[in-house]
């Protein structure tokens, strides 16, 4: 008892993006009501959207407060990005695929980085790595794009 429809919550969230929201922006009456709060977030929501077309994922590079937790600990993580500088062509390949902006041949565990793994892919002479940190380094092979499924 008491329980809605589950696919109700869809529809009212899609009724007040569609009628809430323009109604609240056209009556000054119902901004007043909605108070100053309402239009911190409201704005704050604005920004988030117009920033997502220029940059990737604004919100987890400058403000969510978990991703700043983990960025504490990135460098110490069990899960390392490792390159071979002796090795590296300095090509530029992984900086340009990384959506993060990280250049992994200065700084390989930069407290951005969410060990994705498109540098590691993207390098051509496979100097980009990731290892357990105890681990040796062991490059990654490139997945076929045709894999045969295995007969059950």
């Amino acid at each position: 008892m008491g329980m809605g429809d589950p696919s109700s919550a869809s529809t009212s969230a899609r009724r007040c993006v569609e009628g809430a929201i323009p109604l609240s922006l056209a009556n000054s009456g119902i901004r007043a009501a909605l108070g100053s709060l309402f239009t911190w977030k409201f704005s704050i929501l604005l920004a988030v959207i117009v920033l997502s077309v220029v940059f990737y994922r604004p919100f987890c590079k400058w403000l969510c407060p978990l991703g700043a937790f983990y960025a504490l600990f990135n460098r110490v993580s069990l899960f390392q990005m490792k390159v071979d500088k002796n090795k590296c062509v300095s090509c530029g390949k992984c900086a340009k695929v990384c959506k993060m902006d990280v250049d992994v041949t200065k700084t390989p565990n930069d407290t951005e980085c969410i060990r994705c793994g498109m540098c590691i892919h993207a390098c051509p002479t496979a100097q980009c790595a990731s290892a357990m940190a105890s681990a040796p380094i062991k490059k990654r092979k490139r997945r076929r794009k045709h894999q045969k499924k295995s007969k059950s």
